[in-house]
C-alpha cells in the first residue's frame, strides 16, 4: 500500500461511530461518558479562568530573536535502500515565542517518515517560567518496510520475520504552569495503524493477534510534571518527575482483516495507561554529566499490540530490536555518562575558528539500559531483566540534538539514528 493511498484509507475509515443502544452495564457506561465529559469540563473551567487575550502570556519580559536550524539526513540500508531528508526548526518567526518543527524522510524503496510539530510558547522558552497556557500540536506519519512482532511476554523469542507497518498519529494538548517547576497538561490523541503482508505460517503474528490489519485509537491524555531542569533541549542538571494518564473509551469500531481480506468480527479497544518517569541529571567533573532514568508503565484493558507497554528500540533498550518485548506493564532504567569531548578538543584540534565551533558541538555518550515486561506492575520482580550497554555520538545545534547510538546486547548490535536526548 502506497503512503498516499494509506492516508486516504485512514481518513476514510477513521470516522467515529457512537453506539446507538445504551449499554446495560451502567458502571461501564458512566465511566466512558465521564472520560469524555470531565476533560471538556476541565478545559472550559481553564479557559474561563484565563481569557484568550492573556492565554499565552508568560511571566517574563524576554523576547528571543528568530532562529532557524536545519540538519540533512543521508543514508543507505540494504532493506530500505537509499534515503534522504532532513530536520528543520524555526522559532519565533512571528515574535510570539512559537516554534515549528519539521522532519521529512523517504527512501527509494518506499520507507517514509514525516513529523510536523507546532508549539506556542516553544517548549524550551517556557522551561522554568510560569505561563497561563501553552498549546502543542503534532502529526506524524511513518511507513516501516521491516517491522517485527515477537509475541506478548517477557520470554518471547526473537525471530527474523518482518512485514510492513504504517501509522498516523495526531496529538493536541494544552498545558499550564502553576509554578516554575509544576505544570499540567490536557490533550487528545488519535492513532491509526495498518499492518499487512504478514504470513500466518510464520507462527508469530496471527489473524487473532490484537492489532493486525487496521486499528484506530482515540484517547484523552493527562499529565502532571514537576521539572526543575535548566533546559528542555540539553539539560545539564535538575530533576523531572512526570505522571501520565491516558484513557481510550470504547466508542470507535475497528474492523480487523486477515491476510486473505476476510473480515474478523469488529473489535473495540478500551484501555487506560498510567506511566511514571523519574529523571535525574548531575554534573560530576570536567563537564561530564550523569543522567539517570526510571520508568514504570501499566496498561489496563483491551488494546492493540501497538499500544502495549514496550521495550526495545532507540528510546528504551537500545541493544534490542524495536518493540522487542511487549506486555501490559514494563519497568525500565537507564544511565548515561554525557561527555563534552568537543569542548575538550576544540582548543587544540585546530586554530580555525569555524572548525573549533563545529568540533565544540560534538558530544559522546556511554550508556546502559535494563528492563523487563510483565502482565502487571506487581509482577515486575528482579528475575529475567534484559540489559544492554552502548556508546553514542551527539551533535548539538541551537535548537535540537542529532543522536546516534550503538547498543550491544545478547541478541547482537543495534544502530539507531534520531533527534534529541533519549531522556
Amino acid at each position: 500500500m502506497k503512503g498516499g493511498v494509506f492516508l486516504v484509507y485512514v481518513v476514510r475509515h477513521s470516522r467515529m461511530r457512537f453506539p446507538l443502544k445504551i449499554k446495560r452495564n451502567i458502571r461501564s457506561g458512566i465511566y466512558s461518558r465521564l472520560s469524555i465529559i470531565l476533560p471538556l469540563f476541565a478545559l472550559f473551567i481553564w479557559l474561563n479562568e484565563h481569557p484568550c487575550n492573556v492565554l499565552f502570556a508568560a511571566e517574563t519580559t524576554s523576547n528571543p530573536a528568530k532562529t532557524f536550524s536545519a540538519f540533512p539526513i543521508l543514508m543507505f540500508d540494504s532493506d530500505i535502500g537509499f534515503g534522504c531528508g532532513g530536520k528543520a526548526v524555526l522559532k519565533n518567526a512571528r515574535l510570539k515565542n512559537e516554534s515549528l518543527d519539521l522532519i521529512l524522510f523517504g527512501s527509494n524503496k518506499g520507507e517514509q517518515w514525516f513529523v510536523l510539530s507546532f508549539s506556542i510558547p516553544d517548549r524550551e522558552f517556557r522551561q522554568n517560567i510560569i505561563y497561563a497556557c501553552a498549546f502543542d500540536a503534532s502529526i506524524e506519519y511513518d511507513k516501516l518496510l521491516k517491522s517485527n512482532y515477537f509475541g506478548i511476554g517477557n520470554k518471547s523469542a526473537d525471530n527474523k520475520y518482518q512485514f510492513p507497518k504504517e501509522f498516523l498519529k495526531i496529538d493536541l494538548s494544552l498545558a499550564k504552569a502553576k509554578t516554575t517547576e509544576l505544570s499540567g497538561k490536557l490533550g487528545i490523541r488519535l492513532a491509526c495503524y495498518s499492518v499487512y503482508d504478514w504470513d500466518a505460517g510464520w507462527g508469530t503474528i496471527q489473524n487473532t493477534t490484537p492489532g493486525v490489519g487496521s486499528s484506530k485509537v482515540f484517547a484523552f491524555t493527562y499529565a502532571l510534571t514537576w521539572d526543575n531542569r535548566d533546559s528542555q533541549i540539553n539539560p545539564k542538571k535538575g530533576r523531572k518527575i512526570e505522571l501520565e494518564f491516558e484513557h481510550s473509551p470504547k466508542f470507535i469500531n475497528n474492523t480487523i482483516r486477515s491476510a486473505g481480506d476476510a473480515e474478523i468480527p469488529n473489535r473495540n479497544w478500551k484501555f487506560s495507561k498510567v506511566k511514571l518517569e523519574l529523571v535525574k541529571l548531575k554534573e560530576i567533573i570536567f563537564g561530564i554529566r550523569l543522567a539517570a532514568r526510571l520508568s514504570l508503565e501499566q496498561v489496563i484493558g483491551t488494546a492493540p499490540y501497538h499500544e502495549l507497554a514496550t521495550l526495545g528500540g532507540g528510546n528504551t533498550l537500545r541493544g534490542y530490536k524495536l518493540d522487542r518485548f511487549l506486555d501490559q506493564a514494563s519497568a525500565l532504567t537507564s544511565f548515561e555518562f554525557r561527555l563534552p569531548v568537543g569542548l575538550w578538543l576544540s582548543g587544540s584540534a585546530s586554530t580555525d575558528k569555524i572548525a573549533n565551533k563545529i568540533i565544540a558541538k560534538i558530544g559522546c555518550v556511554l550508556f546502559a539500559d535494563a528492563g523487563r515486561v510483565a502482565p502487571k506492575l506487581n509482577r515486575l520482580n528482579l528475575n529475567v531483566w534484559y540489559w544492554n550497554t552502548g556508546v553514542g555520538l551527539r551533535y548539538y545545534t541551537r535548537d535540537f540534538i542529532v543522536r546516534g547510538d550503538i547498543g550491544f546486547s545478547r541478541e547482537g548490535m543495534r544502530l539507531f539514528l534520531n533527534f534529541g536526548h533519549v531522556f
